[in-house]
């Protein structure tokens, strides 16, 4: 007699274990992270031996998601990861979102190889992770390489890496500021956070290359 078997997986995304994944934690750090945060320190060793099972398991999903988060739309079809439209929403945008302690390192400078190893050097001196600094500065860049002579790249942006439109922006007057080489280190800039120096670079990019440029830049 032959049978036919079909396996139906729900898969379970940890948000706990999803920031720290992204931080760039260890699956060691990510146990002892997670076991002095829900007070499981103190409880029997097969209690723990479950938590570092159920970690480890996360762990593994996640790096499986990293590949069709790098095509965002993908997602919504994908058939091994059925997840909610909340869920991969919540995914992308967290994968995406820029530190601003990165941004400070990166602004006006060009993205090159040089740049991610100043950049992981100086997230180990603010305590980041390097590979949490990695998957930033590689998620700037594959962005920077998609939007490159697009005439809208914040919808460019928006349609290819479904990313809110704030974030969006955020990624393209970054890129904006490296392109151009944009000099963000005197020190009359600052005080100002690297958010507010994204900002003006949208101002900037409004004014040089729409109709409503007069000179005045």
């Amino acid at each position: 007699m032959d049978y036919a078997v079909f396996v139906s997986n729900h898969l379970v995304v940890d948000k706990t274990l999803w920031k720290v994944y992204l931080m760039g934690l260890t699956v060691d750090q990510a146990v002892s992270y997670v076991s002095k945060k829900r007070e499981v320190a103190s409880t029997s060793s097969m209690e723990l031996a479950a938590l570092r099972h159920f970690v480890t398991t996360q762990y593994r999903n996640y790096e499986l998601l990293e590949h069709p988060l790098h095509h965002p739309p993908i997602l919504h079809t994908h058939p091994h990861f059925p997840l909610p439209k909340p869920t991969i929403n919540t995914l992308i945008q967290s994968y995406y979102a820029l530190m601003p302690a990165v941004l400070r390192c990166i602004l006006g400078k060009k993205l090159s190889t040089k740049t991610r190893k100043e950049l992981e050097d100086y997230g180990e001196r603010v305590g980041l992770m390097r590979s949490g600094c990695r998957r930033m500065f590689e998620n700037l860049r594959r962005i920077a390489r998609d939007v490159d002579e697009k005439m809208d790249p914040v919808e460019s942006v928006i349609k290819g890496y479904l990313l809110d439109r704030d974030l969006a922006c955020q990624y393209v007057n970054t890129i904006f500021l490296s392109s151009y080489r944009f000099d963000t280190t005197k020190r009359k800039l600052s005080h100002l956070e690297p958010t507010a120096t994204t900002g003006c670079a949208g101002y900037t990019q409004h004014a040089l290359f729409t109709e409503e440029y007069y000179g005045f830049i």
